[in-house]
């Protein structure tokens, strides 16, 4: 967006650069609403930064124009939205004219200004290769079906869907012919989105990558996902379990990925989907865990090579079946938290059970004034004569200022090959 910036720098209420206005068409509707151009200049201009442009923001070009025509009124408090209205009609006219773009993001809800750019000259060669689409259900009914006619090849698609879904939201979807990733999100307002679900059947082949955001909305209509059966990746968030979809019979052969940042759906649910496609997958994310589910994983997804999940403080024997039957794996990550395995067992296992190709592990520490890789830990098994299996190496993800850990302890492990790298990162849930 750095040129974007650089271009939208030269607007104000005193002068416009004929960088951005160098038509006599523009300079004479800016001069009419006392937004003055300044004459040209004899320095000729090295680049013209506009043509780079491959990604903008409807909302930030118009409230970088609202913030320097405010910022350079002689009065700030005067709020003049014809003014800001021209001078953005102005620039997107330029934008459309010079640019092919790549990435749009549109939000009607973070603008007070609504400016048609879809239908203005160069329209069709500035949209033409769109190939992300972010934006709101509620966007304008005639921009999207400008965007129907003139953008089918989008690659990636997230929507917002909040309270108004825009009459041709169905239409955009259907005409696409490349789609492969799609994101869904779900505000609060919106109660459903069941009308633009037949249009999912036209993805049904090329969408390989699927999210959804349900936040806290209750049995949602999933089962449209049962149809995407060439999905790679799969992203489901939800701060509860009642949710759930009819896996029961449904193959996806192509699926790699699988997360459940938050809540898993009920184990009866999973249960069925692991037992039929965890063979297939290579990463699997569950944020929170149980012992059925984590024997689950151990039984039916064999072939995994990164792992999040959690286990009580009493179920490390659990974890050892997991190490023994995922003999693929390289990376797991867990909590240590009050009810979950602390880490003095959590590194024994490790050091002891982990298959081979074991190499990473992250610990998610939420555990306020308790100190983490103690010398108490060490001499569970790390004894000075104790010769590790392999070279591991340790991220720890800690809360900001809950957790304190035993530096000297990690030099320790250092220096019996237990610890390759270390480093602690601020907690990102």
């Amino acid at each position: 967006m750095n040129s974007l910036n650089r271009a939208i720098d030269r607007i104000d209420n005193k002068t416009a650069k004929p960088f951005c206005f160098h038509n006599t068409q523009s300079k004479e509707i800016l001069y009419k609403n006392n937004i003055t151009v300044s004459p040209p200049t004899q320095r000729r201009l090295i680049f013209n930064y506009v043509q780079y442009i491959k990604t903008f923001s409807n909302a930030e070009i118009c409230r970088g124009i609202s913030f320097l025509l405010n910022n350079h009124s002689n009065n700030p408090r005067d709020f003049d939205i014809n003014k800001n209205i021209v001078a953005a009609q102005e620039v997107f006219k330029m934008l459309v004219k010079q640019i092919s773009l790549r990435r749009l993001f549109y939000y009607t809800y973070t603008s007070h200004l609504y400016i048609p750019f879809v239908t203005y000259p160069g329209a069709i060669d500035c949209f033409r290769n769109l190939s992300e689409l972010n934006c709101g259900s509620d966007i304008d009914s005639e921009l999207l079906y400008r965007l129907s006619q003139i953008c089918q090849k989008i690659r990636t698609l997230n929507v917002t869907f909040c309270e108004r879904i825009s009459t041709g939201f169905s239409d955009l979807i259907s005409v696409q012919q490349r789609l492969n990733c799609l994101q869904i999100f779900q505000t609060y307002k919106c109660v459903s989105f069941t009308n633009i679900i037949p249009s999912f059947k036209s993805l049904s082949k090329s969408l390989t990558k699927f999210e959804f955001y349900g936040g806290n909305h209750h049995n949602p209509p999933l089962s449209f996902i049962t149809q995407f059966t060439n999905l790679r990746e799969l992203y489901l968030l939800f701060n509860h379990n009642d949710y759930s979809v009819n896996f029961r019979d449904v193959t996806f052969p192509h699926l790699r990925i699988l997360v459940f940042k938050y809540y898993s759906p009920r184990f009866i649910n999973l249960n069925e989907f692991l037992k039929i496609n965890g063979k297939y997958l290579r990463e699997l994310q569950i944020g929170k865990s149980n012992n059925l589910i984590n024997f689950s994983i151990s039984t039916f997804c064999r072939n995994l090579k990164y792992l999040r999940t959690n286990f009580l403080y009493n179920e490390g024997r659990t974890l050892k079946q997991i190490f023994k039957n995922c003999n693929q794996l390289m990376t797991l990550e867990i909590s240590c938290e009050n009810f979950y395995l602390n880490e003095i067992e959590l590194l024994e296992i490790v050091a002891e059970h982990s298959p081979k190709g074991f190499h990473e592990l992250k610990v998610c520490a939420y555990l306020i004034g308790t100190k983490l890789f103690s010398k108490r830990s060490r001499r569970t098994i790390f004894t000075e004569d104790y010769i590790p299996p392999r070279t591991l190496s340790i991220n720890l993800t800690v809360e900001s200022n809950a957790t304190e850990i035993d530096y000297t302890s990690i030099n320790e492990f250092k220096k019996l090959c237990i610890i390759k790298q270390f480093k602690v990162i601020e907690d990102s849930y």
